[in-house]
């Protein structure tokens, strides 16, 4: 007995996920629309949506879905903008999100200490500059965030004879990091940090949890931030940017996406911007998670890729 028949996906419909699940799953009856093409006869229908975030303007608490799966790894454009029905399952998608992050940040990690800002300035100029770049061996790397995504980006710089610290909610020993601390005391451990990375989901307990007082901690460091925008006192990153107090900062990830062009960030000269592109969905990635998740509920059985509503993950 199939779990659910009727899907909605609210997506890019060029992507092909109706027809991949399809293939896999014709008992499915599956409407391929664009996000801000998903209208309540539609929802009203569903008994299954897939996509980023709910459609524009929509409450998904209203309707009687019986499942929600994200097709990123983070759920929180639904808990933040859709609400979710009771009783309705929440899956988010699996995929090699940390690899793609760890290389995201070991090449910003390793332009910056390169400066190949500069070197593209002197080319541009024909100028001969010679300067001496800096090695990432012996760089502290700081991590705040040692879930899945976090311990594997300190693999990646481990491998480049980094020393890791960690930040986590609990505290807890994980591996690869040579030490982790509580949020309560991530500015202590962070201090002298060569790069701090944040790597965090989006949660009521993350939400503004990099602040003013963390980030004047950071003195000297290099910021990334490849997690959820809003974890980040956005308005603090940018009079501490101003101020030098940081280095610099790599930004993939922001409170209110896209960027708007009135942000501060555009004009800050020590500032990376990318639109949030470290860890793309793959296609298969979002059908493999939903069948799987679809699998599992229809042998009456929990699965993996489930997230808790009131945790956020």
């Amino acid at each position: 007995m199939s779990f659910v028949r009727r899907v909605v996906i609210g997506d890019r419909p060029e992507r092909g996920l109706a027809r991949a699940l399809r293939a896999e799953r014709p008992d499915l009856t599956v409407r391929d629309l664009s996000r801000d093409d998903v209208g309540e006869m539609d929802l009203s229908w569903a008994e299954a949506y897939i996509g980023f975030r709910p459609p524009r303007g929509t409450q998904l608490s209203k309707y009687e879905l019986r499942w929600i799966h994200s097709t990123g790894a983070g759920v929180d454009g639904f808990l933040e903008f859709g609400g979710i029905p009771s009783n309705a399952k929440l899956t988010r998608t699996d995929g090699a999100f940390g690899l793609r992050i760890a290389e995201y940040c070991v090449a910003r990690a390793l332009a910056e200490l390169q400066d190949l800002t500069r070197c593209e300035r002197a080319q541009r100029a024909r100028r001969w500059e010679f300067f001496t770049p800096r090695e990432l061996a012996g760089c502290k790397i700081g991590v705040i965030g040692t879930g899945r995504i976090g311990s594997e980006v300190a693999r990646r710089f481990a491998a480049f004879g980094c020393s890791l610290v960690g930040v986590s909610r609990s505290g807890a020993a994980t591996a690869p990091f040579e030490r982790v601390a509580t949020f309560a005391r991530a500015g202590e451990a962070l201090r002298g940090a060569d790069f701090v990375i944040a790597a965090l989901p989006l949660t009521a307990e993350t939400r503004g949890l990099i602040d003013a007082t963390l980030l004047r901690a950071l003195t000297g460091a290099y910021f990334l931030n490849v997690g959820r925008g809003a974890t980040c006192d956005e308005a603090a990153l940018v009079e501490v940017l101003r101020e030098g107090v940081l280095r610099g900062a790599a930004l993939d990830v922001f409170a209110e996406e896209p960027l708007p062009r009135s942000s501060p960030f555009w004009e800050l000269p020590t500032v990376a911007i990318t639109p949030h592109l470290s860890a793309r969905t793959a296609d298969h990635e979002i059908v493999a998670s939903f069948l799987r998740a679809l699998a599992d509920f229809e042998r009456g059985e929990a699965s993996p890729l489930e997230v808790d509503p009131q945790r956020g993950y």
